[in-house]
């Protein structure tokens, strides 16, 4: 048996398919629950919670003012070493309007 998880376009569509309800009023008035192992689901599918990508040459740290002995590399701040211009890490942060190093 093969079960795959569907998640509607709205969370109010989620709680509503995912509730719990109290019908036996034995712990409150019939209030509805929605399990918090459900909600994380929900919360793990938007796409805002995938990691974002960032390249060394979109990151704040990326100082183009260092010399490179090679060409296509760049000093990068968090990892302290230079990198290749479409490197990626972990620790990249996409560089803002107020970001001055570049």
């Amino acid at each position: 048996m093969n079960d795959c998880m569907t998640f509607p376009d709205t969370v109010e569509e989620f709680m509503e398919q995912y509730k719990v309800v109290d019908t036996e009023h034995i712990h409150t008035n019939g209030s509805e629950f929605v399990p918090i192992f459900r909600m994380k689901q929900w919360f793990k599918h938007l796409p805002s919670a995938q990691p974002e990508i960032v390249t060394c040459e979109d990151c704040k740290y990326w100082d183009t003012t260092w010399e490179s002995t090679e060409e296509g590399y760049h000093y990068c701040w968090v990892n302290d070493s230079f990198e290749e211009s479409d490197f990626w890490c972990k620790n990249g942060e996409r560089k803002g309007k107020n970001d001055a190093l570049n």
